[in-house]
């Protein structure tokens, strides 16, 4: 079993920061109680204003792709599309030493 690792960029809209953050909190807190969930943060860039981060980290790929499936991120993708300058980025990460 491996885990899986996602950073989410999300670049937001000057003047929409605030609705932003409203959203990933919500997403934030039904997704940590989504089984298999072992880490979900929300981070905003210290440097850069309008740019959060997701740290995701889930016990293996099936928990990811369940947790994809839920209406809670379905519904966050639909209430920040129109809040985000760009679509947000995805990275995979894996453990490397």
């Amino acid at each position: 079993m491996s885990a899986a690792t996602l950073l989410v960029t999300l670049e937001v809209r000057a003047g929409s920061e605030e609705r932003l953050r409203e959203e990933l909190g919500v997403l934030a807190a039904l997704s940590r109680a989504d089984p298999g969930c072992v880490r979900y943060d929300v981070l905003e860039d210290a440097h850069e204003s309008g740019r959060f981060v997701l740290w995701e980290e889930w016990l293996d790929e099936a928990s990811l792709a369940d947790h994809n499936a839920k209406d809670h991120v379905s519904r966050f993708a639909e209430a920040s599309a129109g809040l985000l300058v760009a679509p947000m980025e995805v990275q995979r990460l894996r453990r490397s030493a």
